[in-house]
């Protein structure tokens, strides 16, 4: 008889009224319930029950009540943003054969109903992944409801987590179409014929789109260097179908076991690709590096064919070149033998230039994944950077600086790469820090080009890891720029790249500027500001997918091997308030070590982000840089964490 009575209704809404309110993100957690993350580091308790209106990442609104213990808790009452749109996930039916969808989210695991759209023309089963699009919210209609827009692989594919990594990311998973046929553009060119040169190619044993080849001699001023680099504009003008394709990827795609190439295969991987014997052509210049590594003022670019004599990989070349005792290979010429070896001069002399005058990049190894047939992880293999990787890298490093600077004097404009260092809204932190170490620099010094590439060699030269670990937070993005700007990153007033044409988008279009210099004509610039941010957003998205791709496959191994993976060797990287990130060593995984395992005492554990070290009880135990040993313990059920202790 009370139930629609309006005067208790009135009563009802005059308390609800008179409860404080809040408003803030929910996160969920894996016991059912949650927290609202309200400004300001606020946050309430959502009860089991209430959680089941909300999801993960919702924007919402709601009333705060007190219990009879005094504890608050929140009831989500507005939805003022969906934590999720369009989302990827696996297909799931209820006993009648309706169909759901379990988002593939770490913090969203229940079963979203779901209809299937017409256009999606495919038989859909259990586990197959498809991409569904939010239709209802249970704070503005009937629960959680979805629709199935597009269907992405079935359950039993072998890379079915690859493609969908991809269309998480909307990236393409399959190469383009290759025309029916391809031509060479009458571009007014006249390539010279260096087909008897000896040129050569150094690059991993599966590589197919081969887009650089080095020759190199000795002169009396130092070496003489011809980087012939793969010439695809020779085959797309702008006005090709292939032009939108590559436009649309702007590179080509590196995910475990599986590339997705800017161009077809065809072009990518045969016409253009510098196979040895084979007559192709390309974009080259002939550099001068003195004594000391310096680049010299007598740098040419000209069209060219050339027919590569050696195809070369980076093991063989290094254990050859560092008389490793796992040398099997030999070079088949005596002019092979001395180019190796005058490249290697070149290199060690160049690296020392850039160590003194600009920034070298400290050698980290690349991790490699073996993927069985199935799509399980064979095994991950460390690969340090080796001699002939630093030989490739310094040679493409001083010809991308030889065509940027030629294209800032010509044109003043191409495809440049930017980065300005610190983040200026942040720099107080960072002097701060800076200071605290012993450095004395100041604002000032620290926006600046030469302070930064100054304390860049400080950190590297005397292994000021932790400084420079908390550095790296305060660190701007890069960016594409159509005018030449400083890159603080890499040490260079002005930076571009051209040697990557096949895989980048942005060295097509500076390869046509080359040309166009050339061939003394005038040119339009071709990077618009448009074009930039996409150019970035395609760069952001091809990382995330990458490391998405390689989190997974980090926790299916170790879930496989928890058993037999004993200890490993870690560098801790990051310090959160729940505990510290840190890089296996042997594989390149993160594993997260939570407070409770490093001290049992909570009362008694600071894990202070802001200064990235681990107190007990005041005193210093841990801190970014150092080197520790864990064993992974745990695979998070529901993501793709890892959980480790620590050893010793």
């Amino acid at each position: 008889m009370f139930k629609d009575n309006p005067l208790l209704q009135q009563l009802k809404q005059q308390i609800k009224d008179s409860l404080p309110t809040a408003e803030g993100y929910v996160k969920s957690t894996e016991r059912g319930f949650g927290f609202l993350q309200c400004d300001g580091n606020k946050s309430y308790f959502i009860a089991p029950a209430q959680m089941k209106r909300v999801m993960h990442g919702d924007r919402v609104s709601g009333i705060i009540r007190e219990g009879d213990d005094g504890k608050q808790s929140f009831e989500p009452e507005t939805l003022i943003e969906a934590g999720i749109d369009e989302f990827i996930g696996q297909v799931q039916f209820s006993r009648d054969g309706r169909p759901s969808v379990i988002a593939d989210h770490p913090m969203i695991n229940f079963p979203i109903n779901a209809r299937v759209n017409k256009g999606v023309i495919e038989n859909l089963g259990k586990n197959d992944w498809v991409v569904a699009h939010m239709l209802r919210h249970p704070l503005t209609d009937r629960g959680f409801f979805c629709e199935i827009k597009q269907f992405i692989a079935k359950a039993d594919d072998q890379f079915s987590r690859w493609k969908a990594t991809t269309a998480r990311h909307h990236l393409a998973w399959d190469a383009p179409s290759d025309l029916e046929q391809y031509e060479l553009l009458e571009e007014g060119l006249q390539r010279i014929d260096l087909s008897d040169r000896e040129f050569f190619t150094i690059d991993s044993e599966s590589t197919l789109d081969m887009d650089d080849a080095i020759s190199i001699e000795s002169s009396a001023n130092g070496w003489n260097v011809w980087i012939a680099i793969a010439d695809p504009s020779a085959y797309i003008d702008t006005n090709n179908e292939l032009e939108s394709v590559a436009k649309q990827r702007g590179f080509s795609l590196y995910l475990p076991a599986h590339t997705v190439p800017m161009l077809p295969r065809q072009l990518a991987d045969e016409l253009c690709s510098l196979l040895p014997e084979q007559k192709r052509p390309v974009i080259c210049c002939r550099l001068s590096i003195d004594p000391q590594g310096k680049l010299l003022d007598s740098t040419r670019f000209f069209a060219a064919w050339i027919e590569s004599k050696h195809r070369l990989n980076y093991n063989d070349v290094s254990d050859y070149l560092e008389n490793s005792s796992a040398a099997t290979w030999q070079p088949s010429t005596e002019a092979l033998v001395m180019q190796l070896n005058e490249l290697q001069a070149m290199t060690n002399a160049r690296t020392e230039w850039r160590s003194e005058n600009s920034i070298i990049f400290v050698d980290r190894p690349d991790y490699r994944f073996s993927i069985n047939p199935d799509g399980t992880v064979a095994d991950i293999h460390c690969e340090p950077r080796r001699i002939a990787n630093r030989m490739v890298e310094e040679t493409m490093i001083v010809a991308n600086i030889a065509a940027s600077s030629l294209l800032r004097e010509h044109f003043g404009f191409g495809v440049f790469n930017t980065h300005s260092g610190f983040d200026a809204t942040k720099i107080g932190l960072v002097e701060e820090m800076v200071q605290q170490a012993g450095i004395d620099m100041n604002a000032e010094q620290l926006l600046s080009f030469d302070g930064f590439c100054r304390l860049r060699r400080m950190l590297d030269q005397e292994q000021l890891t932790y400084l420079d670990l908390r550095l790296r937070k305060f660190y701007s993005y890069s960016e594409f720029s159509a005018t030449a700007q400083p890159h603080f990153g890499l040490g260079e007033q002005c930076y571009g790249t051209w040697t990557s044409p096949i895989r980048k988008y942005g060295d097509m279009l500076n390869h046509r500027l080359l040309k166009a210099v050339i061939l003394d004509k005038e040119a339009e610039n071709p990077l618009t500001e448009e074009l930039a941010t996409h150019l970035g957003e395609c760069r952001r998205l091809h990382k995330f997918a990458e490391r998405n791709m390689a989190d997974y496959l980090y926790a299916e191994y170790y879930r496989d091997h928890l058993s037999t993976i004993e200890t490993q060797h870690a560098q801790v990287f990051d310090v959160s308030r729940g505990g510290i990130r840190v890089r296996i060593q042997e594989t390149g995984a993160v594993a997260f070590i939570p407070g409770t395992k490093i001290h049992a005492i909570k009362d008694q554990l600071n894990c202070d982000a802001d200064t990235g070290r681990v107190l007990i009880q005041g005193e210093c135990k841990y801190q970014l840089g150092d080197d520790i040993t864990i064993k992974v313990t745990e695979v998070k059920s529901n993501g793709t964490n890892l959980i480790a202790d620590i050893v010793s």
